[in-house]
């Protein structure tokens, strides 16, 4: 997986690190970071309630920076439901240290990992959008806008997203706008796109991964390769759970893994699963000798987004009447609202790291216009990637059965 690691590892060879830029959770970052990985827990709760089962993977953080772009442009009941379902209490802070955080997470600081994240609008060319929210799209978030023509040729400028989000994530995420989500009709397009690539701390040994049982939540048991070391990370448990921290280089970001103890299973532990809770495990973990044993695995997975959004109260936003998102523009024929919201995400974890990305889309479209301590993680598990620097929750997913997400080229 790292050989082919990007131009940014190489100039870390070469150059002192540059420290970035943030350094920790400030009391001005704080909203913003618990409104996002609120949302992480409370969409993934969602997501159990709505019934979806098996491996999942997504990117909390995309979604929220895709909606965050909408929110720029949403007033009334739409605007108040965006704010609802992601923590958001000031508007202007919201936006500033939004656009702070993605400038700061995607700077070449020649860290010895990759990780940014890019915004990009397509719009419809000749369109009235409001000089304000193009600014603020553009200034803060950095979301450059490509001038676009739906009404005549939609199939080529869905074609041309597409390309450019699988471009953004070194061609894990394709398709990410299906046939149908972009048409005449469609007038602006809002896109994030997310890439992660490093290496552990301490990695595995390639000769110590071998088969062994993963139990599933109805009893069974699979034969998968789990990797396995004996080294120091972070660890804490209690009645119910084990908690495990295993930090990439530098320490700026980790995975940590949440695996219900023996006996116990995700369901049970459900509830457990808040902001409060989840930091406060964190908070708990000390640095000690740990034998590690953990499956590889490697997923594809596609979000029912508008599903999930509209299930946490963003309903207005979908609805061709109800959607106010004049601060966006005025719509020339009738009513802008959102005709679809996709993301999608891969995750690969092997005994030298993890690769990671995710994008997500939304379109706009105007109604009227034309058409010592032990952890084996053998069985299901819940595991997210965050930034330590921020606590912000960047990537977030559960295993259930590795053998449906085997390593791939």
């Amino acid at each position: 997986m790292h050989r082919l690691a990007p131009a940014l590892l190489v100039l870390a060879a070469g150059c002192g690190a540059d420290p970035r830029e943030i350094t920790g959770l400030t009391p001005v970052m704080e909203p913003l970071v618990l409104g996002n990985n609120a949302f992480a827990w409370g969409s993934f709760a969602t997501l159990d309630e709505a019934g979806v089962e098996g491996n999942l993977f997504y990117s909390p953080f995309s979604i929220t920076a895709a909606f965050s772009m909408l929110y720029g442009g949403a007033e009334a009941n739409t605007a108040a439901q965006i704010e609802a379902a992601f923590g958001i209490e000031d508007e202007d802070a919201w936006h500033e240290n939004m656009g702070r955080l993605l400038a700061d997470l995607s700077g070449e600081h020649h860290r010895p990992y990759t990780l940014y994240a890019a915004n990009r609008i397509w719009a419809q060319e000749g369109y009235p959008f409001k000089e304000r929210y193009l600014a603020l799209t553009d200034e803060t978030y950095g979301a450059g806008l490509v001038e676009a023509d739906f009404d005549t040729d939609p199939g080529a400028v869905r074609e041309e997203i597409n390309g450019w989000v699988e471009d953004q994530t070194r061609g894990r995420i394709e398709d990410l706008f299906p046939s149908g989500t972009i048409d005449t009709t469609t007038v602006m397009v809002l896109v994030n796109a997310i890439y992660f690539l490093a290496d552990w701390a301490t990695q595995f040994e390639a000769d110590d991964t071998y088969d062994q049982a993963f139990h599933l939540g109805d009893g069974s048991g699979v034969q998968v390769p789990f990797m396995h070391q004996t080294a120091e990370f972070g660890y804490t448990e209690d009645a119910s759970v084990q908690v495990l921290e295993m930090p990439y280089e530098t320490g700026d970001l980790s995975m940590y893994v949440i695996l219900p103890q023996d006996g116990e299973d995700l369901a049970g532990i459900a509830d457990r699963l808040t902001v409060d809770q989840v930091d406060a495990w964190i908070a708990d973990t000390t640095v000690q000798e740990v034998e590690v044993a953990f499956p590889t695995f490697q997923m594809d997975w596609e979000m029912p987004l508008a599903d999930v959004v509209q299930g946490m109260g963003v309903t207005d936003a979908f609805d061709p009447i109800l959607a106010d998102l004049s601060g966006i523009a005025d719509a020339v024929l009738g009513n802008l609202y959102v005709q679809a919201a996709v993301h999608k995400a891969f995750v690969r974890v092997d005994e030298e790291g993890t690769e990671a990305a995710a994008a997500t889309g939304i379109s706009v479209g105007d109604l009227s216009m034309p058409s010592g301590m032990e952890f084996t993680a053998d069985r299901p598990f819940v595991f997210f990637i965050r930034d330590n620097l921020t606590r912000s929750i960047l990537f977030l997913g559960r295993m259930e059965d590795p053998s449906k997400a085997p390593l791939g080229d």
